[in-house]
């Protein structure tokens, strides 16, 4: 049986990673948060804490709990869900609470020559708020979008590669900055050298903003819309997983997520900055 790293990114990944995920703040790229924290080819139930900080000039700090758990029905359908209590603090003022859940089914389709075929769908649900303290949606739990994922990935015992499309659902009820973002192409590269108890391996994500963001006009009185310069592009980003199993039922986890480019979306969501995490799995 295949296993890939349960630790984590922002969805962030997302990166919780995101180059629009945790790692970047708390919002954004889905898909970045499922390579960090899934683990659908090994049944489990793992906890994760997670910490990320934005851009110096944010000076916004970002911690979470992340609950997740997978299984595998009918052979070769994986299901795995997710769902995090956030903390963000930042000179503006603090928020907490839950943040988006995550679902996410994979289908196996072929083996080939020893390498995993599979088609994945995922979502994430708004149940995040976008509205608390009347602070800026990078202070906030969630993204406000119910977002869709659809990928194609290729896994091998030390490869994984992948390319998906994130449709974005929606704009944010966040009072201040409405902000709706564009959709996102994601492609991912990983590599895991596995020992006896010891994993160690890295995965580079690439995420390309399609749309320019548009948000709330903040000089106009009529609540109008405006696309926001810059903000759609390449980001880039790093992720190096380690994992130490302890017997067959037990694995501690731990990732450290980079941002590789420099990309400011300045359309009021969250900035990117570096993301860490340890935590914990328990096989069945």
């Amino acid at each position: 049986m295949l296993r890939k790293l349960t630790g984590s990114f922002l969805i962030t990944t997302i990166i919780l990673l995101g180059s629009k995920g945790f790692a970047q703040t708390g919002d954004g790229s889905l898909q970045n948060f499922i390579s960090a924290l899934r683990d659908l080819r090994h049944p489990a139930i793992t906890l994760d804490y997670l910490s990320a900080s934005g851009a110096p000039g944010d000076k916004i700090n970002y911690n979470a709990l992340q609950l997740s758990a997978s299984a595998t029905v009918l052979g070769g359908t994986h299901i795995w869900g997710s769902v995090p209590l956030r903390q963000q603090n930042g000179p503006l003022g603090s928020v907490s609470g839950i943040g988006d859940l995550t679902l996410v089914i994979n289908q196996s389709l072929i083996d080939l020559a020893g390498a995993d075929i599979s088609v994945e769908l995922g979502t994430k649900l708004a149940t995040g708020s976008v509205t608390e303290g009347s602070l800026p949606q990078s202070y906030q739990n969630g993204t406000g979008t119910n977002d869709l994922l659809l990928s194609l990935n290729i896994m091998t015992s030390a490869l994984d590669l992948g390319a998906g499309y994130e449709l974005v659902g929606g704009r944010s009820m966040n009072q201040i900055t409405r902000l709706k973002r564009g959709d996102d192409f994601i492609v991912h590269a990983g590599y895991m050298n596995r020992g006896e108890s010891l994993d160690l391996g890295g995965e580079l994500i690439g995420i390309w903003q399609i749309q320019e963001s548009s948000m709330l006009n903040p000089v106009s009185q009529t609540k109008s819309f405006i696309n926001v310069a810059s903000s759609n592009g390449l980001m880039l980003d790093a992720l190096i997983k380690a994992q130490y199993r302890l017997g067959s039922m037990i694995a501690f986890n731990g990732t450290l997520g980079i941002p590789l480019n420099k990309f400011n979306q300045n359309d009021g969501g969250p900035t990117r900055g570096l993301t860490a995490s340890a935590g914990i799995g328990i096989s069945f």
